[in-house]
């Protein structure tokens, strides 16, 4: 092969890990979302906790298998 065109075997491409984080809304311990991502996370989130139920409304986040349960403090980032 001829022009400006080389292979690069030995490199790899730079690629950053973020572990997966979702999130699951309980009603009094019954799972009303599961696997919510950050965006519809706060959305619903924010129309229920606000309005709805502030008592028994928990919610996990997950990161990858390991999940902190029965938070309920407002969420914000």
């Amino acid at each position: 092969m001829s022009g400006d065109y080389h292979t690069h075997n030995d490199r790899q491409p730079d690629i950053t890990y973020t572990p997966m984080t979702t999130y699951h809304i309980y009603l009094n311990d019954k799972c009303l979302f599961k696997n919510l991502n950050e965006d519809e996370f706060d959305f619903i989130w924010d129309k229920i906790y606000r309005s709805y139920f502030k008592e028994e409304l928990t919610y996990a986040e997950c990161i990858e298998d390991t999940c902190l349960v029965g938070l309920t403090e407002e969420h914000s980032y």
